[in-house]
């Protein structure tokens, strides 16, 4: 008898919990062989995604796909297919805030209108989610950690300000982190965390969020001064 099929050929057969997550099982396995497929399996999640909340199951969605993340944070650097993962989940996050962009501007919506999605809902998640990693004792899982929240900073304009914070705060405090490989992915993270704007603090005459800028900033050059990692490390 020939295997069944991980990934079904319609999306709309998907009726249950079980299915769901059996098909989010296939896309990850698929997503862990190679980057050329990653595209493809992004609309395909993307679509399950679609379906799990059509059937209610949003927030079980989201769980799972935590769940299949953590398989690859006590992976050591240097692991192609927990590499890949981190890579095809940013993709995920990406393809996700782009469809509902799109979807905002057919309805008319701006960039001010704010309300929670299932985009946004999802992201938060999945910060939250990595967030309780930072300070793990493994150092692989705080290396995956970071990495993965270094890919997803590009995102967190999704995020409300309480989870901004306390992402912040995080990835600042692995800037002091023992192992170099940690240091690295916090210094990329951290990086792009220089020009973000929040309501709450003054602009400067460019439009940018002074306050912040400058505390990123501040934080990236002291780690940046004072940390022995090789500059070719840092070129990422």
């Amino acid at each position: 008898m020939a295997p069944k099929k991980r990934i079904p050929s319609s999306i709309q057969s998907l009726e249950d919990l079980a299915a769901i997550k059996h098909a989010m099982a296939g896309v990850f396995q698929d997503a862990q062989l190679n980057l050329t497929s990653h595209r493809k399996l992004v609309v395909v999640l993307r679509n399950i995604q679609l379906r799990a909340i059509e059937l209610g199951l949003q927030g079980s969605f989201n769980l799972t796909f935590a769940k299949l993340i953590n398989l690859i944070l006590p992976l050591k650097k240097g692991e192609k297919a927990a590499d890949r993962i981190a890579k095809f989940s940013s993709a995920f996050v990406s393809a996700i805030l782009k469809d509902e962009q799109k979807q905002r501007e057919e309805d008319g919506m701006n960039d001010e209108d704010h309300d929670e999605t299932p985009g946004s809902e999802f992201i938060e998640f999945l910060v939250h989610h990595l967030l309780r990693g930072t300070d793990a004792k493994d150092k692989n899982v705080r290396y995956r950690v970071v990495q993965l929240l270094a890919y997803f900073v590009n995102y967190i304009t999704e995020i409300d300000e309480e989870l901004f914070q306390a992402l912040h705060y995080s990835l600042r405090n692995r800037l002091k982190d023992k192992e170099s490989n940690v240091r690295i992915q916090a210094i990329v993270a951290i990086s792009r965390f220089q020009f973000f704007e929040l309501a709450d603090d003054e602009e400067n005459a460019n439009g940018y969020n002074q306050k912040h800028m400058n505390s990123a900033t501040k934080s990236l050059l002291t780690a940046l001064e004072n940390d022995d990692v090789p500059e070719k490390e840092l070129e990422m």
